[in-house]
């Protein structure tokens, strides 16, 4: 669980005269730091260690100097004893930063004075909180006076080193920048030019565009057919630019050849064609709207802050979910609501159950995430009956298309929460993002909740529905997704320590045709209100059964217990046949160790099923072990296991179930 609070530091007073005299404006003088650093100058004298800007570039001076002649400039080779050039890199949210950096944010420079890495949106050099680990040098480079800095990301990314894409256009042209450290040598631009998958090239990871274009160094490449082959047709440059460095690569694409409504997509590529990474995330794409003039979009009216409910005609909702009282609660793990919105800010107001001030229920408060552009930007224990978040933070910057999304990652069983409001400062609604193409239904135990996935506290900080096996074969087939889980809980039994007791409390079966198990409602919901019955409003095309683990705790190795078992296994099967007609079904087991060949019970019941009902094909596919990656707590799999796992699942899947 990544740490939420920085406590804040009184920052130190200073003159704003001490500012003056480097040039510097007074709104930064809240800055506890400040470092020399002059715009070089025939006939100034510097000293070492002072910053100097010169064509663009920032340069350390190592040697006490007074420039006498007109030509001792730093890039000046015979100069190269005075000057050192010092890179300037962008800040960037998820970005690790060492002492001594130079990094660039919201138009100024800084050095890091106390490395650290940035685990939360609003951890800026500008915020007090984190002021003290930086130290201003001045205004930013500004390279060509092309104003980037004030340009807000379209997309971001961490753990790859392109990090940032950011756009804009005017009447002739789109620009395009990517920013980032050792980008690899070819790199390749997709555009989507008239936001459509029914024409250009469909790329399985981003199957929800058809990208009509691809710039790769300084060629235009055009797709003529709807596929995912790859033949592309030389167009030379069509006006279009590229230039290309190692931290940055810009782009200028004519505005004749795009409609006004685009996607975008880069991918990282070296010079063996490896790609090593893309903005955004795979599976989302940058929506663009080019405006009349230099806006990325004209807007319609006035940028005002407007308030959403959660509800279907504003939000895409993926898993168990139930819109009550105008509240949008989040039940069973992996529940998400998804929108997007073109404008500078927004912000979701979450509300909690009735147990968030039980103290007994610390350890089951909701963990939540919240994401930006496919970059998450909020992952926290929701340990209050309201709390707003802040997603996108405005701060001057043009207004832009954003998808927005919350992900409930614990478990039912420990707590429920609901989106109460959604604001955005906008001139329009916002929308729902479109479904894919795919829908799959995963249906198992504390496996499927992600109990321990990303921790060994025994705690839903632990916890984490996002990273799962279900999560990443979801991902891997470029599916939405849903869970009905449950800690503890089987077909037949429920775990029983030492196999005494038949657990009929902790069941799946019970729970599969609600919203909410009865005996953890939300909002204190009784069993008999219909708004807890679950209405399939969206077909799922694949179900997979991940139970048993906790079963063969019980029936063990007793011939009547496997027997029943197995009898309950069919029925269930029939049951979620009987919910979902035209789905594939797969049934699953392993990850955690079972009792006594248990994994024969759940083929036996898979035969049965299918000799039952010829034409009618159920499938077994048995989990790789988590072993050989490490536990997370309780023995559960870790996000390593289960990143294997949900890999493996799908290449099954794709070869053997949906070919």
């Amino acid at each position: 669980m990544k740490t939420k609070f920085i406590g804040i530091l009184l920052a130190t007073a200073m003159a704003v005269a001490s500012f003056a005299c480097l040039g510097l404006p007074a709104k930064a003088a809240t800055q506890n730091n400040v470092r020399n650093c002059f715009e070089w100058s025939f006939g100034a004298s510097y000293k070492e260690g002072d910053f100097v800007k010169y064509e663009g570039k920032l340069y350390k001076c190592k040697h006490d100097i007074t420039i006498q002649y007109s030509d001792w400039t730093p890039v000046n080779p015979e100069s190269g004893w005075v000057w050192a050039e010092i890179p300037v890199i962008n800040w960037e949210f998820g970005a690790t930063f060492s002492d001594g950096d130079i990094v660039e944010y919201n138009g100024y420079i800084y050095e890091c004075l106390n490395g650290y890495t940035v685990e939360c949106y609003d951890w800026h050099p500008e915020n007090p909180g984190v002021a003290w680990r930086w130290a201003l040098l001045g205004e930013g480079l500004n390279e060509k006076g092309d104003g980037w800095s004030k340009i807000a990301p379209s997309a971001t990314a961490s753990n790859q080193n392109a990090v940032s894409l950011k756009l804009t256009s005017d009447s002739a042209n789109l620009y395009v920048r990517i920013d980032g450290n050792n980008l690899g040598s070819v790199g390749q631009l997709f555009i989507d030019s008239d936001n459509s998958k029914s024409t250009g090239y469909i790329d399985y990871k981003f199957a929800n565009a058809g990208m009509d274009y691809m710039i790769e160094g300084s060629n235009l490449y055009y797709h003529e057919t709807n596929d995912n082959s790859w033949a592309w047709t030389v167009k030379g440059s069509s006006g279009m630019t590229c230039v290309k460095e190692s931290t940055y690569i810009e782009y200028t694409v004519p505005r004749s050849l795009l409609g006004n409504n685009i996607a975008v997509v880069f991918k990282d590529v070296s010079s063996s064609y490896s790609i090593n990474g893309t903005l955004p995330a795979e599976g989302n794409y940058v929506y663009y709207t080019l405006g009349s003039g230099s806006n990325i979009e004209t807007p319609s009216g006035e940028l005002t802050y407007r308030n959403f409910l959660a509800d279907d005609s504003h939000v895409k909702v993926t898993g168990r979910t139930v819109f009550d009282q105008d509240k949008r609660w989040l039940t069973f793990s992996a529940g998400k609501i998804e929108f997007k919105f073109y404008g500078t800010s927004a912000s979701i107001r979450m509300d909690a159950d009735n147990n968030v001030n039980n103290p007994d229920r610390v350890n089951a408060r909701n963990h939540i995430a919240m994401e930006l552009d496919g970059v998450r930007v909020v992952d926290d224990i929701l340990n209050q009956p309201v709390k707003d978040y802040v997603v996108l933070e405005d701060k001057g910057q043009q207004p832009a298309w954003h998808t927005v999304s919350v992900i409930k990652l614990s478990e039912l069983r420990k707590s429920c929460c609901a989106v109460e409001k959604i604001t955005v400062k906008s001139d329009r609604d916002i929308e729902p993002t479109e479904n894919k193409a795919r829908y799959f239904e995963f249906i198992g135990d504390s496996i499927t909740c992600g109990w321990g996935s990303v921790g060994m506290e025994d705690s839903t900080v632990s916890e984490d529905a996002s990273c799962t096996y279900a999560a990443v074969c979801a991902k891997e087939l470029d599916a939405d997704f849903s869970c009905v889980s449950s800690s503890g809980c089987g077909v037949y039994s429920g775990y029983s320590e030492g196999g005494i007791k038949f657990n009929t409390t902790d069941l799946i079966p019970p729970m599969y045709d609600k919203v909410a198990d009865h005996a953890y409602q939300y909002n204190g919901k009784s069993d008999s209100d219909p708004s807890l019955v679950y209405n399939r409003n969206r077909a799922f095309d694949l179900c997979v059964i991940n139970l048993g683990t906790n079963d063969s705790s019980y029936v063990r190795d007793i011939t009547e217990r496997r027997d029943k078992c197995k009898a309950t296994y069919v029925s269930f099967i029939e049951h979620i046949r009987s919910k979902n007609p035209k789905a594939k079904i797969v049934c699953t087991l392993g990850l955690m160790s079972v009792y006594n060949h248990f994994e024969d019970i759940v083929k036996d019941a898979v035969d049965e099923y299918n000799n039952a009902h010829p034409g009618d094909k159920v499938y077994f596919f048995k989990l790789p072990s988590t072993s050989p990656y490490g536990y997370g707590q309780g023995s559960h799999p870790n996000q390593a296991g289960h990143e294997a796992a949900g890999k493996a699942l799908a290449e099954y899947i794709k070869t053997n179930v949906l070919k």
